[in-house]
């Protein structure tokens, strides 16, 4: 189970995937979406990250990556590395007796 606030930011990446005409739902959407998010960004601002910049960094990056061409269907699907991070936050999240996952168990499963 995942929190209402988690539930949002990850259908923000998917819109953001979809914006942007990716194919790929990949680990930049998700964190480019959790910038969005207050909880997400006080625990980044916490752990030193400047927000603006990593902002900036993660725009140039999603522009930078291939876009489907208008004209053909736009199927998206998650990265490995998506999933891996789901998986990894998900037994964190039972291992430390917790019922949901947030963005702090996501976060910490990146890295």
């Amino acid at each position: 189970m995942i929190t209402r606030e988690l539930e949002n930011t990850f259908n923000m990446a998917v819109r953001e995937a979809e914006r942007r005409r990716h194919d790929l739902v990949c680990l930049e959407h998700i964190l480019f979406a959790m910038l969005q998010e207050v909880r997400a960004s006080e625990i980044l601002r916490s752990c030193g990250a400047n927000i603006e910049s990593l902002r900036r960094d993660l725009e140039d990056f999603l522009t930078s990556m291939q876009s489907v061409p208008q004209g053909n269907k736009l199927e998206l699907e998650q990265t490995m590395a998506v999933t891996r991070v789901l998986r990894r936050a998900a037994i964190h999240v039972q291992s430390a007796g917790k019922k949901e996952i947030d963005a702090g168990d996501v976060l910490a499963a990146m890295y």
